[in-house]
C-alpha cells in the first residue's frame, strides 16, 4: 500500500484550488470594470472556466486515487503520485489566476488568496517534487508501453 501521504497532499492542494476558486468567483461577480461586472467579460470568464475545469480535475482524479488506495491496487502508488502532480499544478495555477483577478488587493499579507498561494507553493514541494512525480508516471507509462501506466490498454 502507498503511503497515504502523497494522497492527503494531493487532497490538501485540490481544497487550495477550490478556496483559490471560490475567491476569484466571488470577486468576478462583485467587481466592476468600466460599467460592467468583471465577471461579463470574455477574458475573465475564460479563465475563470480554465480555473473551474483544473480545480474539478483535480478533485476528481484525488477521489479515484483515494478509491484505488482505499482498495489496494496494484497501480495505486502510481495514481496516488499522478493526483499529488495534477491536483499541486491546479493549485498553483488557480491560485495564479485569483491573483491577476484580484489584483493588488489578493496580495496584502492578510488577504486569503495570499496564504493559499504561498500554501500552493508549498504543495508543489512536499511528498515529492513535479519533477519526481513526473518520474514516476513516465517510469509506469514506459514499464508497460500498450497501456496507460494503470494497467489499461489504450
Amino acid at each position: 500500500m502507498p503511503d497515504p501521504g502523497r494522497l492527503c497532499v494531493a487532497a490538501g492542494a485540490a481544497g487550495i484550488a477550490q478556496a483559490a476558486l471560490d475567491l476569484a468567483v466571488g470577486h468576478a461577480v462583485t467587481r466592476s470594470a468600466g460599467d460592467r461586472v468583471l465577471g461579463d467579460h470574455q477574458l475573465v470568464r475564460g479563465m475563470l472556466a480554465d480555473a473551474a475545469l483544473a480545480t474539478e480535475s483535480a478533485t476528481h482524479y484525488v477521489r479515484s486515487a483515494a478509491q484505488e488506495v482505499e482498495d489496494r491496487t496494484p497501480t495505486a502508488a502510481v495514481t496516488a503520485a499522478r493526483a499529488k502532480l495534477l491536483a499541486s499544478r491546479a493549485a498553483s495555477s488557480v491560485t495564479a489566476t485569483a491573483s491577476r483577478l484580484l489584483g493588488a488587493e489578493g496580495q496584502t499579507e492578510n488577504h486569503p488568496l495570499a496564504r493559499l498561494a504561498s500554501a500552493a507553493r508549498v504543495h508543489e514541494v512536499i511528498e515529492g517534487p513535479t519533477e519526481v512525480l513526473q518520474d514516476v508516471v513516465a517510469t509506469a507509462l514506459l514499464r508497460d508501453p500498450g497501456t496507460t501506466g494503470k494497467g489499461r490498454r489504450r
